[in-house]
């Protein structure tokens, strides 16, 4: 498995750690399982740890994987801060995943810096 869930209970937040390469497939069931992690502590904080993605997906997956999110029956609000990758490619694919979110009504943003993006996850 390339992606790990931590909950982080001072801060309230899900913590989902991505390495190496990944497929649409893993990225989905890490979504499902990041997901219900967020259920089962109550939260809506999610944060994104994609340091060492190598690479995450095709623009087309990750276009799809926003319309994925559309058909789960989310009954809240999420806000996803992403650390964003070392690795170019991986980097643009997962900026490319913040504007589809965002474009479709998602709280998504990604940060290089984990403090700044903790910061905007914690605030009100």
């Amino acid at each position: 498995m390339a992606w790990h869930i931590a909950f982080d209970e001072p801060t309230r937040v899900v913590e989902t750690t991505y390495a190496g390469l990944l497929g649409i497939e893993e990225i989905r069931a890490a979504a499902l399982a990041t997901l219900d992690a967020g259920r089962a502590h109550g939260t809506h904080l999610y944060l994104g740890d994609c340091l060492t993605l190598e690479h995450a997906a095709t623009l087309f997956n990750i276009y799809d994987l926003v319309r994925f999110y559309e058909s789960l029956p989310l009954d809240f609000i999420m806000k996803e801060a992403i650390l964003l990758p070392l690795a170019p490619d991986a980097s643009d694919d997962l900026k490319f995943y913040e504007t589809t979110a965002k474009n479709r009504g998602y709280n998504v943003r990604v940060y290089n810096d984990r403090a700044e993006a903790l910061r905007w996850l914690l605030e009100k």
